[in-house]
């Protein structure tokens, strides 16, 4: 989203890929949001993509974060992590991004005492435990074999190219 004035339209986009991701699981449909009372929030088109999907809007005071204490400690957390990565895996600074969605991955998939029965934010939306065997170290090494016909002599030549791990990829799996 470039500017504010784009949220509309990120919202609907937002709404479809949710459903879409979601379909078949317990959870398919958002029931209230929460955000704080900024313009992009308030504007007539997006009350009325409020109305149409029947999704209760909840404001926060305004400099009261502790209203939205939940999510703030999720962001907290998410950025803790980041730095951490970051520290430890010895990549450059302009991998933050990555790093980022790596670690929210990788929270998703970590059990909370927040959930009933210390499950995962995943295992509570799909019914099914988080797997964590597929969950490499961020900046790790790896190695991707190269196709027969990209490697000039077979005798001598490397089979494999090193490459560092980067995060998981949303379709296309591994991306390095």
């Amino acid at each position: 989203m470039k500017s504010k004035d784009g949220f509309p339209k990120f919202l609907q986009q937002f709404l479809i890929d949710f459903k879409e991701l979601f379909k078949g699981w317990k959870v398919i449909e958002i029931q209230v949001l929460r955000s704080d009372n900024a313009s992009e929030f308030n504007s007539a088109e997006v009350q009325q993509i409020y109305r149409d999907k029947g999704i209760k809007r909840q404001f926060s005071s305004p400099g009261q974060q502790f209203q939205n204490g939940k999510a703030e400690k999720c962001i907290g957390d998410v950025w803790l992590m980041t730095k951490t990565i970051l520290l430890f895996s010895n990549v450059p600074r302009i991998l933050w991004d990555e790093a980022w969605i790596h670690a929210g991955y990788v929270k998703r998939h970590l059990p909370t005492t927040a959930n009933e029965g210390f499950k995962s934010p995943v295992h509570m939306i799909t019914g099914e435990r988080a797997e964590l065997g597929h969950i490499l170290p961020f900046g790790s090494l790896l190695y991707i074999a190269k196709d027969k016909h990209q490697i000039p002599d077979p005798k001598f030549d490397p089979r494999a190219q090193a490459t560092v791990y980067v995060g998981h990829g949303y379709a296309e799996g591994r991306k390095v």
